[in-house]
């Protein structure tokens, strides 16, 4: 068995204003080779009450990823209903994977966006 390594894609966009009403986002991994078993979650999150919150049911994706440049990339996307009114919105990716031990990586947090949901 040889070692993989993974690692969130940094500099993933913020989510984006999908339509008037909607925003959409993904999380990355890139791994330095296939892993066994992989559990990736994308999740939209919005700053309300002085804190990032979990916003709509996020997307689990069990996907080992495909080849992309010599290396297996995990790609999963998210989208949920705009809340009314303008909002910050950020990513957040948690990703758990197996090449003989289970590992998992440190959550990931993008950078954020402001959207206003208009009809």
């Amino acid at each position: 068995m040889h070692n993989i390594t993974c690692s969130f894609v940094q500099g993933t966009n913020p989510p984006w204003g999908v339509t008037g009403t909607a925003v959409g986002g993904y999380v990355q991994v890139s791994c330095s080779d296939r892993l066994d078993n992989a559990n990736t979650r994308a999740q939209i999150q919005r700053y309300f009450g002085g804190s990032y919150q979990d916003h709509g049911t996020g997307v689990t994706s069990y996907s080992t990823g495909g080849l992309t440049g010599g290396r297996y990339l995990i790609h999963v996307y998210d989208s949920a209903g705009k809340q009314s009114g303008g909002w910050y919105y950020r990513m957040k990716g948690t990703h758990f994977g197996q090449h003989g031990n289970i590992f998992s990586l440190p959550t990931f947090y993008s950078n954020s966006r402001y959207l206003t949901k208009t009809s």
